[in-house]
């Protein structure tokens, strides 16, 4: 039975990491279409929803990569040592790094959306929403937690 489990666990990573890839992917084209784009359309409830919640994961992913930051990449607990994942960043990125590059995917996800239009932009809040709710999950699966600046 271990053999199927560890056989299903390589299938369901290979799986995760491919749709990873393959949304990133669809990001990149959107992207490149709303700096094509013409007027954009007004906002609908479910644009806004989806706004609203990639926003809030986005913000998550970042206190979960400043606390690891200032914990020293160490978990809370203390028992595992990690490091940042994201290319962007690096393996051990500064404070001023993270802060600027979480300011600039905040602003650009939000300037991204707003310069598509209808469907496109549905599927690009879909997927910035699905990417990053997979990161912070994972974060937290790792042992990253947010805490303030002044209980640490």
């Amino acid at each position: 039975m271990s053999k199927l489990r560890a056989f299903l666990t390589e299938w369901g990573v290979a799986l995760l990491v491919g749709l990873m890839v393959w949304s990133f992917l669809a990001l990149v084209l959107l992207s490149v279409r709303a700096c094509s784009a013409q007027e954009p359309k007004p906002w609908s409830t479910t644009h806004v929803v989806l706004a609203a919640t990639s926003t809030a994961l986005i913000v998550t992913d970042l206190g979960q990569t400043l606390t690891a930051q200032r914990l020293g990449w160490v978990t809370a607990d203390g028992c595992c040592y990690q490091h940042e994942g994201n290319f962007l960043l690096g393996s051990y990125p500064s404070e001023a790094r993270i802060l600027v590059t979480g300011g600039v995917v905040l602003v650009g996800n939000l300037y991204v959306a707003n310069r598509l239009r209808g469907r496109d932009r549905t599927l690009w809040l879909g997927l910035v929403t699905l990417l990053e709710g997979f990161v912070v999950y994972s974060n937290y699966r790792s042992g990253a937690r947010i805490y303030l600046k002044g209980a640490l």
